[in-house]
């Protein structure tokens, strides 16, 4: 049943599965329950009716947990995008009405709070100091919570053109919060300012990006407006966060981006190690 390689991520391979379906087929370091809830949380959103492929099983390739999705014939935005350069403005613009849509669609079952998910995160990462850590998910606990759908991790790598439309994929990051932690998130899978990691973006240069980057913050400026006052603490926590998922970016610049943020805190530890004062 198992067909060619389609695609290889960080986590996950993708191969063609027998005649209408692909097989993700998760990585030996990769914990066995991503399968279930990834499947779980694709099955949610697209109870809503958003574009998300239909899940069709969850079973074993080579002793490893996979998920059946069905199959979308087509290409990645984003390699509409390498196609034809000239074309960027009209797909981020399309990109855009994606993650609106989304973000429009309801709250799904099973699906947890963007501001705990990223506290999680943050408590995984050991290149900043406790006090950093406990700083930043009191910061991250203090956000406007909101009641939108979030993809969490969605770039035009995450967007197939299908013959019927576009489809978002790639939900294992959904969440439900503020549409502008979506944004902040998105703007930092494309930016080129601390993207290192660009294997979700095969051939991207800083040429590229910038130009996707710009025409994005355009289409979704009103999101950004609407959050301005935390805005800074989003871009911070998100890039402290991003260190948990194990990428090949620079972790440093992205452990400096919190410190920098952090730097106008004058934070102290009291003698009860969970009290934080700034």
């Amino acid at each position: 049943m198992l067909g060619s390689l389609i695609a290889v991520g960080r986590t996950s391979q993708v191969f063609r599965y027998g005649n209408d379906a692909v097989a993700k087929v998760l990585g030996h370091r990769v914990p066995d329950h991503w399968a279930s809830v990834e499947a779980s949380l694709t099955a949610s959103v697209r109870a809503l009716g958003v574009p998300a492929p239909e899940v069709l099983d969850i079973t074993a390739v080579d002793g490893r947990p996979a998920v059946i999705f069905e199959l979308i014939e087509g290409p990645t935005m984003w390699q509409l995008m390498l196609d034809d350069r000239a074309a960027v403005g009209s797909l981020v613009h399309q990109f855009a009405e994606v993650q609106r849509s989304i973000h429009r669609a309801g709250v799904p079952d099973l699906v947890p709070a963007s501001v705990e998910r990223m506290g999680r995160k943050i408590a995984q990462v050991d290149v900043v100091s406790e006090t950093d850590r406990r700083r930043a998910t009191d910061v991250v606990q203090q956000l406007p919570r909101g009641a939108a759908l979030l993809h969490g991790d969605l770039h035009p790598g995450n967007i197939l053109v299908g013959p019927g439309g576009l489809v978002a994929i790639d939900w294992f990051d959904a969440s439900v919060g503020h549409p502008a932690a979506d944004v902040v998130r998105s703007r930092l899978l494309i930016g080129a300012d601390m993207l290192t990691d660009r294997r979700h973006l095969p051939g991207a240069t800083d040429a590229d990006l910038q130009v996707m980057q710009d025409a994005y913050l355009v289409e979704m400026s009103d999101v950004l407006e609407e959050a301005s006052d935390h805005l800074d603490d989003w871009i911070a926590a998100t890039a402290l966060s991003r260190i948990a998922e194990g990428t090949a970016d620079d972790v440093e610049a992205l452990a400096s981006r919190w410190r920098d943020h952090n730097a106008h805190f004058d934070c102290t530890v009291g003698e009860d190690p969970s009290a934080v004062s700034c």
